[in-house]
């Protein structure tokens, strides 16, 4: 809250929604949201090339480049300069994305749905929000992997 008081929530189950709880110390209530996150994320800085064309290639004169910023098996965020972010590319459309994990040297291909795109403040940048489409089980298990390792 805003008098500055911190705390611990204790709960005997996981909440199923969120909830308010008053601060001891002045009374205020204070929105506790739940994570509703279906996947670990990892904090990354991984080169990533993509297009809304199928590519297979990164060097693909069609594929544009940015940078993963975290990862998931479920998806990935994509910072990428806002001229390498058309307009077309935007909640909804399908890309194809070329990324290499550190650890695992081979070439990962995945397709994945744009759900956000959001302009960094301060910034000539595009933060992207994709959810994956189709991964299969050798990609699945090297996301696995990647995401075990300590930071």
């Amino acid at each position: 809250p805003f008098c500055g008081a911190t705390g611990r929530i204790k709960r005997q189950q996981p909440a199923e929604r969120d909830f308010t709880v008053h601060c001891p110390h002045c009374r205020e209530g204070v929105l506790v949201k739940k994570n509703r996150r279906n996947c670990y994320r990892k904090s990354a800085l991984i080169p990533v090339s993509y297009s809304i064309f199928d590519i297979d290639r990164l060097d693909d004169q069609r594929a544009r480049n940015g940078r993963i910023v975290d990862i998931s098996r479920c998806g990935i965020a994509v910072s990428s300069n806002s001229r390498n972010w058309p307009y077309q590319y935007g909640s909804g459309a399908v890309l194809t994305f070329l990324f290499s994990l550190p650890f695992v040297n081979d070439v990962k291909r995945v397709r994945g749905e744009i759900v956000q795109v959001t302009k960094e403040d301060g910034e000539n940048m595009h933060r992207v929000g994709v959810k994956f489409s189709n991964l299969d089980e050798y990609t699945d298990n090297a996301l696995r992997f990647f995401i075990s390792l300590s930071p």
